[in-house]
């Protein structure tokens, strides 16, 4: 028997990718697998249209055998492939993060989330998906017992056509029943004012704009993940988050992208631009603070507003990232030529779409109106997402209403980027400010357990 042979190895790459910038790679002998092994992508060797190819063109396992021992060495080639390579797709389009990651969880107590947490149906030829909202009900949010805090949660469904070849578009919004998440942990006596939802890596969460808390809604539980200190990082005061996205594999996070005011209409000192930060947060939970003060003005120049206090302001409370178009988008909530009033700001709801390259060098603006009618300036947009299978091109939108003394309102509709308006503004019903809204099939019994099973 020869003393060292060489082995032949078979090579395989996951089918589900797990990392933006990792990639696993299964060596198996026949059937049995040997080794996985994680090899590291760098994503700033990604170019135009961030693709890389990543090919194993030669394994070899050298096996040294002697009698009471054996010493494996693995020498792997790699061949970093660039432009056109079928083995591996575009990185940002190869994460599905609706995938859950916990639907084989045995330490999870109660039901288990279904392999996808959302999908699209059929319906007598029309497509149907589900979402859920959340809300932050500021100053109302003690329950009856008086022990917790609550955000009500209203779910829907939307039925919809979208073929612009025939012609053939139609969305259809129907509201469901409103549920509601309670818990304890505040700051300040105030807690659970949920701002945002996003499904990141196949878990849902929400953040509350309040504590800084970033929640993972496990069914109807929710479970703080991380926290967000204020501006750079090093604050003890709590980040007010009001939006996230997804980029490149990381859940970017921000606030109201407008300064804080002292009561002389000047930036606070210290603290005044802490809500021109933006949180990225990888999949493993590690925070980096950025610093965005500068694509936050550059959005206010392009609708006419200066880096000066005094000339008016945006407020940010939704934003979304486009792989298919490539593009930031945002729908200010508030839009004013004015200094910072509470007496009027609540008459400065935004009726504009927003939308910038990677870089904020080009920014555009899109209108948004009803049938030519003058928008109803008293509503702000609160949240939106893009509806799948619609090329990034249609939208769904939450708008709210928050007016002295009197109830909350909250609104749903639909438009595309151009403006134009498929659902008009559609009351939901309840006194609730809703700021969140995502694609889930709620209808699964995971987000209809009211508590989690002991063991």
């Amino acid at each position: 028997m020869s003393i060292l042979e060489f082995v032949p190895m078979s090579f395989n790459i996951e089918n589900s990718i797990r990392y933006d910038d990792q990639i696993a790679v299964k060596f198996t002998f026949g059937n049995r697998l040997f080794l996985t092994m994680d090899f590291e992508v760098n994503p700033w060797k990604y170019h135009a249209n961030w693709l890389i190819g990543l090919c194993c063109d030669l394994c070899e396992l050298m096996v040294l055998r002697t009698t009471g021992w054996a010493l494996v060495i693995l020498i792997p080639v790699i061949q970093m492939e660039v432009q056109g390579s079928k083995r591996w797709p575009k990185t940002s389009g190869s994460i599905d993060h609706y995938l859950s990651q916990d639907h084989r969880n045995r330490k999870l107590r109660g039901v288990n989330p279904p392999k996808r947490l959302s999908t699209i149906k059929t319906e007598r030829g029309r497509k149907v998906i589900s979402f859920m909202t959340i809300a932050d009900m500021d100053s109302h949010l003690l329950d009856n017992s008086g022990k917790y805090w609550r955000s009500p949660s209203a779910r829907g469904t939307i039925k919809y056509n979208y073929d612009k070849a025939s012609n053939n578009i139609h969305f259809e919004v129907k509201m469901f029943e409103t549920i509601e998440y309670k818990g304890q942990m505040g700051y300040g006596n105030r807690g659970m004012e949920l701002s945002e939802l996003k499904v990141f890596y196949g878990r849902l969460y929400a953040v509350c704009d309040r504590t800084g808390i970033l929640f993972w809604l496990h069914g109807r539980v929710q479970i703080p993940w991380t926290i967000y200190a204020d501006g750079n990082g090093i604050f003890e005061k709590p980040f007010k988050t009001e939006w996230m996205l997804i980029k490149d594999g990381k859940l970017y996070t921000g606030g109201y992208g407008k300064e804080w005011t002292d009561d002389d209409g000047e930036v606070a000192k210290n603290t005044g631009k802490n809500p021109q930060y933006v949180k990225i947060i990888d999949r493993n939970g590690r925070v980096k603070h950025v610093n965005w003060r500068r694509k936050y003005l550059a959005l206010r120049r392009r609708v006419g507003i200066s880096s000066d206090v005094q000339s008016g302001y945006l407020v940010h409370e939704s934003a979304q990232w486009s792989r298919i178009h490539k593009k930031f988008f945002f729908l200010p909530r508030k839009v004013s030529h004015e200094p910072y009033d509470d007496k009027i700001d609540e008459k400065k709801g935004g009726h504009i779409l927003l939308s910038a390259n990677p870089s904020f060098t080009r920014i555009d603006k899109v209108n948004i109106y009803s049938d030519g009618k003058p928008p109803n300036k008293s509503r702000g947009f609160s949240s939106f997402q893009f509806i799948p299978e619609t090329n990034d091109e249609v939208i769904v939108a939450l708008k709210t209403v928050e007016r002295d003394g009197r109830p909350l309102e909250s609104y749903i509709t639909i438009f595309n980027i151009h403006g134009k308006v498929y659902v008009r503004d559609t009351k939901i019903g309840g006194d609730h400010k809703f700021e969140g809204i995502e694609f889930i099939d709620w209808q699964h019994g995971y987000w209809n357990q009211k508590s989690q099973k002991k063991h």
